[in-house]
C-alpha cells in the first residue's frame, strides 16, 4: 500500500478510504463499522465521508485509537495524554501517568467508563472520571493491547527482564504471562486474542501462539517484520508486515495484498 493509504477489504476488494497522506500508526472500526484512525497530529473518522480533527498533544505524534462507538472515541499519544472524541469535539484527558512530554501512551483499550491506557510509562485505568496508575514490572513499555470478551485487557511490551504480556484488569492487577522456552530477543509490538482464547503476540520476524502456558511459533516471516495482528468474532486473523498481510485460513497463513 501507499504511504498513509488507509482501505477497507470489502467482500474480497479492497476499497480506498483514504489513497494518500500522513502516516498511519493507528486504527479502530467501531461496531458501526465506520473507521477512526490516527497519525501526526490527525485524528481522522470516516462515517458517511472522512472528516479531520487536529489534537495537540506535547509532540506532533498521535499513536493509538479505540473506538467504543462514532460518539465514544479514545486517542492516545506522547505527552503522555489522552484524548476523547464525542462525535463532535475533542477533550483532553489528563492520562495519570508521570509528566514526561517526551513518553508516549502507544496502546490504548478497554470498555466504556473502563478504558486502560499503556506505553512507556506503564498502565493507567480510566473509570470515566479519574485515572489511576496500576502495579507492572519494572521498565514496562507497552506497544499493543486488546480488550478479552470478559472484560480484562491484554498488553504487549517489553520490560527490563524481556519480552511481556500482561493480562488482567483493575481490580486484580495485572498478571505476567509467561511466554515458555521459546528466546524472544525483541519486544512484543502485537497483540490478539483468537476466539478460543489463545494469544498471538507478533516480535520480530515471528508470530507466537500462547495457549495454556505453552508457546509455539506460528508465523515465521522471512522478508520483513511483523507488527500488528488481530482478531474478530467471525474468527478471522489477520497479521500485518510491512511488506504486507498474511490471513489465516483452516489453520494456514496465506499471503494476502
Amino acid at each position: 500500500m501507499s504511504k498513509g493509504r488507509v482501505a477497507r477489504w470489502d467482500d474480497g476488494v479492497w476499497d480506498d478510504i483514504r489513497k494518500s497522506g500522513k502516516r498511519v500508526e493507528g486504527i479502530s472500526i467501531a461496531p458501526s463499522g465506520s473507521v477512526h484512525f490516527v497519525g501526526d497530529v490527525y485524528f481522522e473518522t470516516a462515517r458517511q465521508k472522512l472528516t479531520r480533527h487536529r489534537i495537540d498533544f506535547a509532540t506532533d505524534s498521535l499513536m493509538a485509537v479505540h473506538a467504543l462507538s462514532d460518539t465514544d472515541v479514545y486517542i492516545s499519544g506522547y505527552g503522555p495524554k489522552v484524548a476523547h472524541f464525542d462525535g463532535a469535539g475533542i477533550e483532553i484527558l489528563d492520562s495519570g501517568m508521570a509528566n514526561d512530554e517526551s513518553s508516549y501512551i502507544g496502546a490504548i483499550c478497554g470498555r466504556a467508563n473502563d478504558i486502560y491506557a499503556g506505553g512507556e510509562c506503564g498502565v493507567a485505568h480510566y473509570d470515566g472520571e479519574t485515572w489511576r496508575q496500576l502495579a507492572t514490572p519494572d521498565y514496562a513499555c507497552l506497544n499493543a493491547a486488546t480488550t478479552l470478551a470478559d472484560g480484562r485487557v491484554a498488553f504487549a511490551g517489553v520490560s527490563g527482564d524481556g519480552a511481556l504480556l500482561l493480562v488482567g484488569d483493575a481490580d486484580s492487577g495485572l498478571e505476567v504471562i509467561e511466554l515458555g522456552d521459546i528466546a524472544i530477543d525483541e519486544e512484543l509490538q502485537g497483540v490478539a486474542i483468537t476466539e478460543r482464547g489463545d494469544f498471538l503476540v507478533t516480535t520480530g520476524h515471528t508470530l507466537l501462539r500462547a495457549v495454556g502456558g505453552e508457546v509455539e511459533i506460528e508465523l515465521e516471516c522471512e522478508k520483513a517484520d511483523l507488527y500488528a495482528v488481530a482478531s474478530n468474532r467471525a474468527g478471522e486473523v489477520v497479521a500485518a508486515t510491512a511488506a504486507g498481510l498474511f490471513w489465516l485460513e483452516d489453520g494456514e497463513w496465506i499471503p494476502g495484498d
